[in-house]
């Protein structure tokens, strides 16, 4: 792990919480893979599965 982060230029498209929306650009170093992604919002918490393919 390279304490770079895997996702940058996030951005918020739909703050409900009942179907919160993101969209992100993934960093250059990121490779093929599936990886969790895990989100703090205030005490509350979601992760998703973030598959690549470059």
């Amino acid at each position: 792990m390279t304490g770079k982060p895997v996702l940058v230029n996030v951005r918020i498209i739909d703050d409900n919480p009942k179907r919160f929306v993101a969209k992100a650009t993934l960093a250059p170093e990121v490779g093929n893979g599936v990886g969790p992604v895990l989100v703090d919002c205030g005490g509350e918490a979601g992760v998703t599965l973030l598959v690549t393919h470059v």
